[in-house]
């Protein structure tokens, strides 16, 4: 899932929690990663690499890549979307609080089950 307010439009980031046994839980954490589907060297690479990053002023903002684009690599909820995703195996059962017991990072497709937005308009 991903947690975003109303406005947003490039959902970039979301997070996992899976139980595993023992209590211990796994910690997802995922970046959108449309740069897996851009070869080096053509027009939106150069495109992402003239503009660097989103933009973001008053009222509007400039994204790295074109809206085709970051309508197409969007964590949208439904999707399975290809991202950079780092897990940690936490357990909360420890003597001295919650351990890292272990971590993994890889480039993969992540199902989105929800866009959560933490400033609903009424």
């Amino acid at each position: 899932f991903s947690i975003d307010d109303v406005t947003t439009t490039e959902i970039d980031d979301a997070l996992s929690v899976t139980e595993l046994d023992g209590g211990k839980l796994r910690v997802g954490i995922h970046i959108a990663a449309p740069a897996l589907g851009i070869k080096r060297g053509d027009a939106l690479d150069a495109i992402a690499r003239h503009r660097l990053s989103t933009v973001y002023f008053p009222g509007d903002k400039i994204t790295m890549l074109p809206d085709p684009i970051v309508e197409r690599y969007t964590l949208q909820e439904g999707r399975t979307c290809p991202a950079l995703s780092l897990y940690v195996t936490v357990d909360p059962n420890t003597p001295d609080g919650i351990a890292i017991t272990a971590s993994e990072t890889r480039a993969e497709r992540v199902p989105i089950a929800a866009n959560l937005r933490h400033n609903l308009l009424e």
